[in-house]
């Protein structure tokens, strides 16, 4: 089986196995080789429970976030599939969207957990509701 064919794989066994949000792209990086997938746009709430909804498919979870040029904040998550591939799953929402509670120093990205994008994106969501 080529490499392309086992990420393929990799892919449609994990999307089968868990109920994920839609993707927006899927690119199988065949010389890493990993598996990157783009969530969907759309509200920042939404976005942000898109990404930890696949987060929490992972194992040996990592995530990083960063200030891009054009004013969103980017957020990666990757981590190993129960195969052992590795998938890159990342998005991103407005900066104003985070209303001051994502502080960054510098450029660059940094490591975030799975609890600071929970607690965002239920701040967030309990500012909606208000």
């Amino acid at each position: 089986m080529s490499t392309l064919e086992h990420l393929a794989t990799a892919f449609f066994d994990h999307t089968r196995r868990n109920p994920l949000p839609e993707p927006c792209t899927v690119t199988l990086q065949a010389m890493r080789p990993e598996v990157e997938v783009q969530i969907e746009p759309g509200p920042t709430v939404a976005h942000l429970s898109g990404l930890l909804a696949w987060a929490a498919t992972l194992d040996h979870v990592e995530a990083r976030w960063g200030h891009t040029r054009y004013g969103d904040l980017h957020i990666s998550v990757q981590g190993l599939t129960q195969g052992g591939v590795r998938l890159r799953v990342y998005g991103g929402i407005s900066f104003d969207d985070c209303h001051g509670l994502v502080s960054l120093d510098g450029e660059g990205y940094q490591s975030v957990t799975l609890d600071e994008l929970s607690t965002l994106r239920d701040l967030l969501q309990d500012g909606e509701a208000r």
